[in-house]
């Protein structure tokens, strides 16, 4: 007796345990566009005064990496040189990003027979962009109740091209 009033008891615990909800909530998820973006700049150095024109060409370089490298720091860049001047600027720049600790596959250097300036630089790295999550509204159904938490995880990743399946 004291046995089948033990299994009722937790028979009838098991049963209040379980939940009923009118209806299943299935999550979507955001949507989030991962997509690789690519700049080129174009330079020439000036003939009258090359160390200046190097040494502002060199500036306006740390500058536009330093931007690169907040946005996605796992960034390309090549440098493509056709003339000694280019070719100087462009071991300056890789030797920095090699004291800066950036990996040896992000950056290269090779030379392009083009005449119409002396250094162009490709850089390329990964965006982000996600969806715009709609606000609540007081007394209607919760439409979509993951999107924020979705849109802020996804804006938060530190390898945005990890995100691609491949």
């Amino acid at each position: 007796m004291k046995q089948l009033l033990m299994s009722v008891l937790v028979l009838l615990s098991l049963g209040t345990l379980n939940g009923c909800a009118e209806q299943m909530y299935e999550a979507k998820g955001a949507e989030a566009l991962v997509y690789p973006e690519t700049h080129t700049y174009q330079f020439t150095v000036n003939n009258q005064q090359p160390q200046a024109g190097a040494a502002a060409i060199n500036t306006q370089l740390n500058q536009i990496v330093a931007q690169a490298q907040q946005r996605d720091h796992q960034f390309d860049v090549t440098y493509l040189y056709s003339t000694t001047q280019g070719k100087r600027i462009a071991k300056q720049q890789m030797a920095q990003l090699h004291r800066q600790g950036v990996s040896a596959t992000q950056y290269r250097a090779r030379y392009a027979s083009q005449p119409k300036n002396d250094l162009t630089v490709e850089l390329r790295y990964y965006r982000v962009l996600t969806e715009t999550c709609q606000p609540e509204v007081m007394g209607q159904p919760i439409q979509r109740r993951d999107c924020f938490v979705d849109t802020m995880r996804m804006k938060q990743v530190a390898n945005p091209q990890r995100l691609i399946e491949k």
